[in-house]
């Protein structure tokens, strides 16, 4: 199997021409198979490029979006400030 795809893949593409990647997700819930995955595309050559698991750019309320964030924000407790509606997370 290895060597038909090496195969088709050198035959289909000229590398000094046309330059492939492979964009994929790298959320933990996508990467049970990754070990296999990036073996493979490391053996054909290919170059990966991976997502960040949790966008800085997110709004908190998008916590759900990254169960680390959660994690993290469930060991906190938070208080609200007199004097203001802001809330203050203590260690």
């Amino acid at each position: 199997m290895d060597a038909a795809i090496a195969h088709s893949k050198s035959k289909m593409l000229c590398q000094k021409c046309l330059k492939i990647l492979f964009h994929r997700n790298n959320v933990p819930a996508h990467t049970s198979a990754a070990s296999f995955v990036n073996t493979k595309l490391h053996d054909l050559r290919y170059q990966v490029l991976l997502l960040p698991s949790y966008s800085p750019d997110l709004a908190p309320s998008d916590k759900y979006m990254s169960p680390n964030m959660r994690k993290c924000l469930l060991k906190k407790i938070f208080i609200e400030r007199s004097g203001d509606c802001r809330n203050n997370c203590l260690l």
